[in-house]
């Protein structure tokens, strides 16, 4: 009975372990998703001077892009541009704008009436299956308040409670009725989340989102406020945003009845004498082993596909955030040669010569470095980065999920036939299979051939050994290790044109 008990804990220390796992990983990719949609909805203004959506010149200057909004600053539910065109959602047709203007990489399609089956090809979606909504309107905060309409990003509905109370703590004031990031009832298609008050509501009367309750709301939903954006000026937004997560369920009340009835009565009259254990026993033992077994994968599949989509929303908003700076300033962040004297907050010039590059290199000041500061202080970035020269600290530059340093750069430190140009570092210490799953999802899954690759850059710790993270013998396709080979210390390049 012993042994069953203490497999019964250690089964549960696990799976809570995992379940903890999950949810930092789940919480960081909603982050990274929303955050690439804030920097996408502010670059294209810059690009553009004009909201996605309500662009009443899209159709000329996007290539791709059909379908106009009548351009009165508003990204309303219903517009009429033109008698040419009728009535346009502009709220819809933000993602397509953004698509085709390559903000985003998701290729979204504007449809005056979609079929459910083709919504997912109009607007992004979260974690959970609802769709994200950017809009001018009021859904947000305390419904029975009367809020006045403003631009708000939504995350969509069907997020569990839980999580976006935690995203409200870390990220804003806590409560689901006041500051830049609140309640909201937005849902594309039934069921809308239940507003308060009421038993089924996702927050209470005061604001607090209903994490006690029982059972837990999980068909929730966040708005973060956007700042109205003056002609030819940049607001900084401190606004983020927010998905939930689903628990990982395990019938653990099943498993302890079973465990209860593993005490065989005593039959009348007669003693146990045996000293063992009984098959009944044995075979609950090796069922709990089968969970266990089985959690744990399950686990892991569910941590390597939300740290690879946290990994990659990251880069994806990094990336915007640099071609929305070139697309305001005409320069390359970092490299800028006046931005001292154009952003307020910088405090050092890079030498302008069009190539990030480290004072090792002839720059006046390690200019991968001062990138962050320049993107920081543009409004590009949540997190107000400060330069200092190298190595890069947690002050100076953002970290991957694993500790490393993330870094843009003019070199040639990747796989394959390198030639010298701008390219952005993950960082090492980030798992091989994290990088496969990656490489598989957005490039051609070779580390060295595509836009994805192995890097050798070392953002923290030692440099990563290619013959660890990849099949670098390999005369054709140059797999990224998995399973048992898989390498712990790897770092790869996203190559920027």
């Amino acid at each position: 009975m012993a042994v069953v008990l203490l497999v019964a804990a250690f089964t549960f220390g696990a799976v809570l372990k995992g379940q903890e796992l999950v949810f930092t990983a789940r919480v960081r990719a909603v982050i990274a998703e929303h955050e690439g949609m804030r920097t996408a909805w502010l670059g294209f203004q810059d690009r553009f001077r004009a909201y996605p959506g309500d662009y009443d010149a899209a159709d000329r200057n996007i290539r791709g892009a059909t379908r106009v909004g009548n351009g009165n600053g508003l990204v309303e539910v219903l517009a009429t541009p033109s008698a040419a065109q009728g009535v346009v959602k502009e709220y819809a047709l933000v993602w397509d704008h953004l698509s085709k203007a390559q903000f985003l990489s998701a290729d979204f399609v504007y449809s005056d009436n979609p079929s459910l089956d083709a919504v997912s090809k109009l607007a992004p979606r979260n974690l959970y299956g609802g769709y994200a909504d950017l809009a001018y309107d009021a859904r947000y905060g305390n419904p029975s308040g009367n809020p006045p309409e403003r631009h708000t990003l939504k995350t969509g509905n069907f997020l569990p409670v839980t999580i976006l109370a935690e995203m409200d703590r870390k990220i804003d004031d806590g409560n689901a009725f006041s500051g830049g990031f609140q309640y909201s009832n937005f849902a594309w298609f039934t069921p809308q989340p239940v507003d308060p008050p009421g038993a089924a509501a996702c927050v209470d009367a005061q604001g607090r989102w209903k994490v006690g309750a029982n059972p837990l709301p999980e068909n929730c939903g966040a708005a973060s406020l956007l700042s109205s954006l003056p002609e030819g000026h940049r607001v900084d937004e401190r606004a983020s945003l927010s998905k939930c997560r689903k628990s990982l369920v395990l019938a653990y009340s099943l498993l302890f009845r079973w465990l209860g009835i593993c005490r065989q009565p005593e039959m009348q009259g007669y003693a146990r004498q045996q000293e063992g254990f009984t098959l009944i026993e044995v075979a609950l033992v090796m069922l709990i082993l089968a969970l266990l077994a089985g959690a744990v994968v399950g686990a892991n599949e569910l941590l390597l596909s939300s740290r690879a989509r946290a990994l990659t929303s990251e880069i994806e908003g990094y990336r915007g955030a640099y071609f929305g700076f070139m697309d305001r300033y005409r320069s390359i962040p970092g490299d800028y040669a006046t931005a001292t004297r154009d952003i307020a907050g910088v405090t050092v010039d890079g030498d302008g010569n069009a190539r990030i590059e480290s004072r090792s290199a002839g720059a006046p000041v390690d200019e991968p470095i001062a990138l962050w500061e320049h993107l920081a202080r543009a409004g590009y970035m949540i997190g107000g980065f400060t330069y200092g020269a190298g190595p890069e600290t947690a002050a100076s530059a953002p970290r991957n999920a694993f500790g490393s340093a993330v870094r843009f750069e003019y070199g040639n430190r990747y796989a394959g036939l390198a030639s010298r140009r701008h390219n952005l570092n993950t960082g090492n210490q980030v798992p091989s299979t994290i990088l496969a799953e990656i490489d598989r999802k957005i490039d051609d899954g070779s580390a060295t051939t595509g836009n994805f690759r192995f890097s050798s850059f070392a953002g923290g710790g030692p440099v990563p050994d290619a013959s660890a993270c990849y099949d670098s013998n390999s005369t054709q396709v140059a797999y990224w290790r998995a399973d048992t080979e898989a390498g712990t210390n790897c770092g790869a390049t996203w190559l920027l044109p």
